[in-house]
């Protein structure tokens, strides 16, 4: 308050008697008559506001300090400024000069009585133990009249909470309030008289109130249960259907309830303070929040319940014991457990709770000099409407600043000091629509021109001003557990400037200054449109979450700030946040960004179920939620907690269950103790299904670059594929696999099943994957194609295709094998392949549509090298020529070519030579190859004779080889003489059969000659100093 407005005191001759000795309160007065007390009483009352509230600051000090002397000065000092009957700054000082006297008979408890001698003075003050006359007991007519009618210091509270009340029942055919008041239910015949014109016609109403009330003025000459009787015979008159009740029972040790106002210091504190204690407004207030309950309150589920608090939440202790909640907060959360449909909270908007004298001083003279001087404006100074109503006032002054401890139950809290806790007991503050704006309006029109109102938008309250100084608030909450929706689809009826469009999925009305205090994107925007008095309509596209993100982030600004941040709402917040702007250069410290910034810091403590929630939101609120990092941090802390996991594993598996070779670290002694291993080991599997393929990638990509386990992470793909791909549409089963393909292909291949890939071959082949996805995954089939089976490459051929199998397919496998390089491949893996291929032509050649082309192409898909024998090779053409008949003679020739006679064993060639589905050529050819070989036999068989020159059949044997080797040579020169001429097929085949006999004659000779070379070098070797092993003389 600031004092520079109030009035400078005028001149008022005040009397004061003091006692003549040693202990008295004040110091002697200049005599009533003398010239120097009338200049000095005239100096005095010239005093402004200012220098009274440093004065009455002085003696609080003096009282702190136990200083009597000072204090009776500054007391003297005051004596002479105040009065009864003069300008509000006299009368305000005559009070707080009584209520420092009060305290001051508790230092100096012997001191005499004074009193002021004015005329018009009807309170009389015991100084020697602070007692205060009794308050007055008003009649209902009186209390309307000359109370709650006199200033809108009630009716501005009653007109603000009547119209929200209305509002918010709206549609319930059954109201219950519940009413805590000091002005005795004066404000619900308004309320009734609405109810009765309401259209839909007026609901079932019941109003309770609790027995205990705080011994605080007004006081009413009728109980409780008599002014329920005239609220009944009022709601009868209007056709209201109603009810009153009186909850609770309140326990006096006497006949009359305990007056704090109006007890002595002394006798509180020390003789009679068990019965004070019993008495106590702290007892009884605990006595009432036990009947605070569905059962005592008879709530019902379809009746909507309205707590009204006006002027009464002061009175509640805030002291805190033993570290638990103060009695006021557990009233709050008490009320909130009980789901109020609203709760209105009324009061005076000054802090009086200070535990300082000094500073409840300095507010309470700056405050409460508002009732003073707006009672100077209508009425006059001898008035006893005026003096009634401040004497109530002072009772209240006396009791804030004569008393402490549990004596003083003015603990009056700020609007803004009240809003906080309110926010703290989770309530949600309801903003004031225009309608109750110009209501109160109309009202204040009523008063005095002094009178006003303004809007507190953060706090969402409207203050009742006095000369542009706040009095009185005005608020009303909603359960922040209630369904928000609700909230919202009400405070859209209420007060709406704004109209918000989400992803065209619903349209909310919102306050424009309450949004855009929070979000710098809509600052922005309203500032380009500054000026514009109409309602206002913006159009929000992609909005992460849409419509339900969009309301939690409404949650949080109508909460100011005070929204409950945890892993259930910290990914669509932090997504509306980054999306809104919602960031500290808008809202300061308490900014969406920043809570959320600090709620993630402790996602170490979150437990895996409240992770995977998290991390389900982030796939729902993507891709906002990647760009804004929420996702990146989710899955590196996924991956790291199974990273621990899986180095914890006593037996971590290192490769698939169902490729080949050693695939474990462990020390397993049973196939089920390899079970038990991998199902710890694949544990997490299932929870992370739910993933999308977007997700599926950044996982797996997290899993390699924090080195987890390839093995694992290969079996997890390939089960996230197994586990999906039954349950989606086609479109989505070409991304899983595109995916999982695209993970396997940059993993450790040696850790990736050969036969997994294979499943997943067979998948794709009716589906319309990538072109680069199905190369990756043939390349990853190829490079292990030694470990594939015939059955993994019958694969039927293309739709449309006449042939059988997809020839194209295994032709494409085997190039990949390849290109890992021969010297890669070892002779094992490249035999295992020559193997696999023969099988393969063997079951195509029968294939009556396969092409020559591309049966010799997978003839000659491998090297020479590869095999060692070409005898299921010449099978499996023998096959296909016997199939396709009616081949020409040049294409039998060239798929004839890529036999390798050499390699070629006798019973084949034997076979060749009187098969009539080969060419001529062909038989000729392979008679050749097997002279050659022949030859090079009887070379290898003749050096190794020499190699033995001590042996005795070394000149026999090597006469023989000479002849032999002739013989041979005039054979190879007579049947290459004999190729060029045109010779009978069946004379030539005969000839050619008889050679090919004389040929496995001359193989078993060549046999029988190393059975007995060995022989020898075994004889001699204990007789040779040197001993030379024996060549290999035929493979």
């Amino acid at each position: 308050m600031k004092t520079e407005l109030r009035g400078s005191t005028s001149t008022t001759s005040v009397s004061l008697q003091s006692p003549n000795n040693t202990n008295n309160v004040f110091i002697n007065s200049t005599p009533q008559g003398s010239l120097a007390g009338a200049a000095l009483r005239g100096c005095l009352g010239s005093l402004d506001g200012d220098c009274i509230e440093k004065l009455l600051l002085h003696c609080a000090s003096a009282l702190e300090r136990n200083d009597v002397t000072l204090a009776q000065q500054v007391m003297w000092v005051l004596n002479n400024v105040a009065s009864s009957v003069g300008d509000p700054n006299q009368r305000l000082t005559s009070w707080f000069l009584k209520a420092l006297i009060s305290r001051a008979s508790r230092i100096c408890p012997s001191t005499s009585t004074t009193t002021t001698t004015t005329p018009t003075t009807t309170t009389s003050t015991d100084m020697s133990n602070g007692v205060v006359q009794s308050t007055r007991l008003m009649s209902v007519t009186e209390l309307a009249g000359r109370y709650v009618d006199l200033i809108p210091w009630h009716r501005f509270g009653y007109c603000a909470s009547n119209s929200l009340i209305f509002k918010a029942i709206q549609g319930y055919n059954k109201v219950h309030i519940l009413d805590f008041s000091i002005t005795y239910c004066m404000q619900w015949p308004t309320l009734i008289d609405a109810l009765a014109k309401r259209p839909e016609g007026p609901p079932s109403l019941k109003i309770t109130v609790p027995s205990f009330r705080p011994p605080v003025p007004p006081l009413l000459n009728i109980s409780s249960h008599e002014v329920g009787l005239r609220l009944a015979n009022f709601s009868k008159f209007r056709e209201v259907p109603f009810e009153f009740n009186v909850i609770g029972n309140v326990i006096h040790s006497s006949s009359s309830p305990p007056n704090y106002y109006n007890s002595s210091p002394d006798e509180n504190t020390t003789s009679h303070h068990d019965n004070e204690e019993y008495n106590s407004s702290t007892f009884q207030f605990e006595l009432l929040l036990t009947h605070l309950n569905a059962s005592s309150l008879n709530l019902q589920d379809d009746e909507a319940l309205v707590v009204n608090f006006q002027n009464w939440l002061r009175y509640l202790p805030d002291h805190n014991d033993n570290n638990s909640n103060s009695l006021r907060d557990s009233f709050l959360n008490t009320i909130k457990g009980l789901n109020p449909r609203i709760v209105v909270v009324v009061d005076e908007d000054s802090d009086l709770n200070a535990s300082s004298l000094s500073s409840r001083i300095t507010t309470c003279f700056n405050y409460l000099w508002i009732p003073f001087d707006a009672l100077e404006t209508f009425l006059p100074k001898d008035s006893c409407q005026r003096m009634e109503y401040e004497s109530d006032i002072g009772h209240k002054i006396q009791n804030i600043i004569g008393f402490e401890g549990f004596q003083r139950i003015e603990r009056l809290e700020s609007g803004a000091t009240l809003s906080q806790r309110m926010r703290n007991a989770g309530f949600l503050s309801i903003p004031f629509g225009e309608d109750t704006i110009k209501e109160v309006k109309a009202l204040l029109d009523e008063h005095a021109s002094g009178w006003g109102m303004k809007k507190e938008e953060e706090d969402h309250m409207l203050v009742l001003t006095w000369k542009g100084h706040s009095s009185v608030f005005s608020t009303a909450w909603w359960v922040l557990d209630c369904p928000f929706f609700l909230f919202l689809s009400w405070v859209m009826e209420i007060c709406c400037d704004l109209e918000v469009d989400v992803n065209g999925e619903e349209t909310f009305m919102v306050e424009k200054n309450i949004i855009a205090s929070y979000s710098g994107r809509l600052n922005k925007l309203f500032g380009k449109s500054k000026g514009t008095t109409s309602s206002l309509k913006i159009v929000l596209h992609d909005f992460p979450g849409g419509a339900e993100c969009f309301e939690l982030m409404l949650k949080f600004c109508y909460s100011t700030g005070m929204t409950q941040i945890t892993p259930t709402n910290i990914t669509p917040l932090r997504c509306a946040a980054e999306f809104m702007e919602m960031k500290s250069s808008v809202s300061g410290t308490g900014n969406l960004m920043e809570q959320t910034e600090k709620s993630f810091e402790d996602m170490r403590y979150w437990s895996w179920s409240e992770l995977l929630m998290v991390v389900k939101q982030c796939q729902s609120l993507l891709p906002a939620s990647e760009s804004s990092g929420v996702l990146e941090r989710c899955l590196d802390s996924l991956v790291g907690r199974l990273s621990l996991t899986s180095e914890a594993s006593p037996c971590p598996s290192t490769s698939s269950p169902d490729s080949s070779g050693v695939r474990f670290s462990c020390d397993s002694k049973s196939t089920e103790s390899l079970k038990t291993v991998f199902s710890r080991a694949s544990w997490w599997f299932e929870d992370l299904i739910f993933m999308n393929p977007v997700l599926v990638e950044m996982l797996a990509k997290t899993m390699v670059s924090r080195k987890f386990d390839h093995a694992l992470l290969s079996r997890f793909l390939f089960y996230y594929h197994k586990s999906k791909l039954y349950t989606v549409s086609s479109s989505e089963k070409c991304k899983i696999v595109d995916t999982v393909v695209d993970m396997l292909y940059i993993l450790d291949q040696s850790c990736v099943s050969c036969k997994s890939l294979f499943e997943i071959h067979r998948v794709s082949l009716n589906l319309k994957i990538a072109k680069s996805s199905r190369n990756k995954l043939e390349d990853m089939i190829g490079s292990q194609l030694d470990q594939a089976t015939l059955d993994n490459l019958l694969v039927s051929s293309p739709h449309g295709a006449n042939y059988l199998y997809d020839v194209n397919l295994v032709l494409r496998l085997f190039k990949a094998f390849l290109r890992g390089g021969l010297c890669q491949a070892s002779a094992m893996r490249l035999s295992k392949v020559a193997s696999l291929m023969d099988l393969y032509i063997a079951e195509v050649a029968p294939d009556p549509y396969l092409k020559p082309s591309k049966f010799l192409a997978l003839i000659m898909a491998l090297p020479e090298s590869a095999r060692d024998s070409y005898n299921e090779v010449y099978r499996a053409v023998d096959m296909y020529l016997e199939v396709h008949s009616g081949l020409s003679e040049e294409e039998k020739t060239k798929i004839c070519c890529a036999l390798k006679y050499e390699k070629l064993s006798a019973e084949i060639c034997i076979h060749l030579s009187q098969n009539k589905k080969f060419p001529s050529k062909t038989v000729a050819q392979a008679l050749i190859s097997q002279q050659l070989k022949l030859k090079s036999l009887l070379h290898a068989t003749s050096n190794t004779n020499i190699s033995c020159p001590g042996s005795p059949c070394r000149a026999i044997e090597v006469k023989n080889a000479t002849k032999k080797d002739k013989e041979s040579e005039e054979q190879v020169i007579l049947y290459a003489g004999k190729l060029d001429l045109p010779t009978d097929n069946k004379n030539l085949r005969e000839h050619l059969q008889g050679m090919q006999w004389r040929v496995m004659e001359l193989e078993k000779v060549c046999r029988k000659m190393q059975i007995q070379m060995a022989k020898i070098m075994k004889s001699r070797s204990p007789s040779q100093s040197h001993t030379r092993s024996l060549p290999r003389l035929c493979s």
